[in-house]
């Protein structure tokens, strides 16, 4: 959705925060799982700010998705395949939410280029990965 922003006070442009509900509404109604997870991260953010260990986070991020209804499994093992074969370590996500989206928190002073990529929701491959 676009829209010219009248910014002289002339009657006739968009009100930004109404565009802005408009927009976070879109997001809402797009992706309300993804939505509700990043809330929560958001939350946790807002609340701890930075300093506290990955634990920490986890036991906050915990609390604010029981509040917000997302259905999670706690570092739920989830299996492994290599060309065929299962591995014998599981991969364990800190969160896995709605059946399907893989969560990891990472409590560090900032990111570099090998933690970005790991540092959002991913969904979780299909084929590649199976509850053990």
């Amino acid at each position: 959705m676009y829209a010219a922003l009248n910014t002289d006070g002339d009657k006739g442009g968009v009100d930004v925060l109404d565009l802005k509900r408009q927009l976070i509404g879109q997001a809402v109604d797009r992706d309300p799982q993804s939505y509700a997870i990043i809330g929560a991260a958001m939350e946790v953010h807002r609340v701890l700010g930075p300093g506290f260990l990955e634990g920490v986070y986890q036991d906050a991020m915990e609390i604010e998705l029981v509040a917000k209804g997302v259905h999670f499994v706690r570092e739920q093992p989830i299996r492994v395949e290599y060309k065929g074969t299962v591995l014998g370590t599981p991969y364990r996500a800190d969160f896995l939410c709605f059946d399907s989206l893989l969560v990891e928190l990472k409590a560090m002073k900032g990111l570099t280029g090998v933690e970005e990529p790991k540092s959002f929701i991913t969904s979780k491959p299909q084929g590649s990965l199976g509850r053990c």
